[in-house]
């Protein structure tokens, strides 16, 4: 995959490191070997990963967590990844009950069987006006001081970004930073790099609900992040924030975010979606890539952008992004931008192998495209690499569709290291299909 580590990224060898050190930081059953994590509002299935690996439905899973009988919803995966550095992984949940938000570190080596998932749980509460809230988690380290921190971003009304460290990861948090007052719905890497090209890693959010006018925006934040409690206008006042942004209303820039050295020069790089983009049909959506290192003040997305991915009308593209997946069989990374909508809203997987600078890629352009199956499947809803689960050295690919009742849920897998066509439909092309129940998918977690 591409190794998370900011040395590279789109284009480098495909490779099996997770994103603190090697695949335990994916391992939540204890064999050391990365596990597939999926979940509905009710549960989550963890598959162990292995040689052989073959699931065909949720009850093949290794471990179920169960929030049955209890008062909560399963809401968002927020993180995975060995965040105490004692060499086991830790997943990070969020669940909401009569509007109040809890974040819960579940500690593996997780026992087989049905379990339930309060019971395994450390919890955290982080808001109370958290109704249908998008809840988005990225891992790095934001204090420099060498460990891993958790930055977990809460799209409510009056949204913020708390940052836990290694060392206090139950709380309290080390910073809180407001969001704007309105309607957020965050993005952000599952790994956090050095963008500004310090050497530290910096925070980085989208928020594709920005105002003014849903025109979106991503905001880059240089670590080390300073203890402490910052409001929204104070972050603005800020001379040494990245703050990307859009002229273009109801664009929703930030609707996905990406971290990649596209261009192979060591430095990473910002890959950014505006689903709602028209310029190639109405809700075409585009990806735009930015090189970095970025400097500090107002960056004009349209006029940054070195490269640009387009959609179809319809397509929503750019609504998630995703690096480190090899779909042409090259060894090499491709970049990947999704559009939950597509034809009558199956959904879209396209991807990008050796992204040329200063190109638009048309539809036609691009190197493969998956459609979902069906009308309103939302074929990548979610998706995520997810680490070499079936052992041939190369990270695998996972693409949720949240069907409900009475259609099952779906995880589709795509191997790593082989060729996909052109063109296809999820179903053919998928090397597996994992059903469940409904809303079975709608969420799957690695560490890209």
């Amino acid at each position: 995959m591409a190794r998370t580590d900011g040395g590279t990224g789109v284009g480098a060898d495909a490779r099996t490191d997770g994103p603190i050190g090697p695949s335990v930081a994916r391992d939540l059953t204890g064999d050391g070997r990365p596990d597939l994590v999926v979940a509905s509002t009710t549960s989550i299935h963890v598959f162990a990963g292995g040689p052989g690996f073959a699931p065909a439905d949720e009850g093949d899973a290794t471990t179920t967590l169960s929030l049955t009988g209890a008062a909560a919803l399963l809401t968002n995966l927020v993180a995975l990844g060995d965040v105490t550095g004692d060499g086991v992984a830790e997943l990070f949940v969020t669940t909401e009950a009569a509007g109040l938000i809890r974040l819960h570190r579940i500690v593996g080596p997780l026992p087989a069987g049905t379990v339930a998932l309060l019971d395994l749980a450390t919890s955290t509460d982080l808001s109370t006006t958290g109704v249908d809230s998008r809840v988005v988690g990225s891992l790095g380290d934001l204090t420099g001081d060498g460990r891993v921190d958790l930055a977990v971003t809460v799209g409510t009304v009056e949204g913020e970004i708390l940052v836990f460290t290694s060392g206090a990861i139950d709380g309290p948090p080390h910073a809180r930073i407001g969001l704007p007052t309105g309607a957020n719905e965050p993005s952000a890497p599952s790994r956090l790099r050095d963008l500004t090209g310090d050497g530290q890693d910096d925070l980085v959010v989208g928020n594709r609900y920005r105002a003014p006018a849903g025109r979106g925006a991503v905001d880059v934040i240089p670590g080390p992040i300073a203890a402490g409690a910052r409001t929204a206008s104070e972050l603005e006042a800020e001379a040494n924030v990245v703050r990307v942004r859009t002229t273009i209303d109801t664009e929703l820039l930030g609707s996905g975010v990406g971290l990649a050295d596209v261009d192979h020069d060591g430095a990473v790089d910002l890959v950014v979606g505006a689903d709602q983009a028209s310029g190639a049909g109405v809700s075409a959506g585009h990806t735009l890539v930015l090189l970095g290192p970025l400097a500090a003040g107002t960056v004009d997305a349209a006029s940054a952008a070195r490269a640009r991915i387009v959609g179809r009308p319809g397509d929503q593209v750019g609504n998630r992004i995703v690096t480190g997946f090899d779909g042409d069989g090259d060894g090499r990374a491709d970049l990947l931008t999704i559009g939950w909508c597509g034809v009558a809203c199956s959904g879209a997987v396209l991807g990008v192998a050796g992204l040329t600078l200063d190109r638009t890629y048309l539809p036609t352009d691009v190197t493969f495209r998956l459609d979902g199956d069906s009308g309103d499947d939302h074929f990548g809803v979610t998706a995520s690499l997810v680490g070499d689960l079936d052992g041939d050295g190369v990270d695998d690919l996972a693409v949720g569709v949240a069907r409900t009742n009475p259609a099952p849920g779906v995880v589709y897998l795509l191997r790593g290291g082989r060729v996909l066509p052109a063109s296809g439909t999820a179903g053919v092309v998928a090397d597996r299909i994992i059903t469940g129940g409904p809303g079975f998918g709608a969420m799957v977690i690695g560490a890209d």
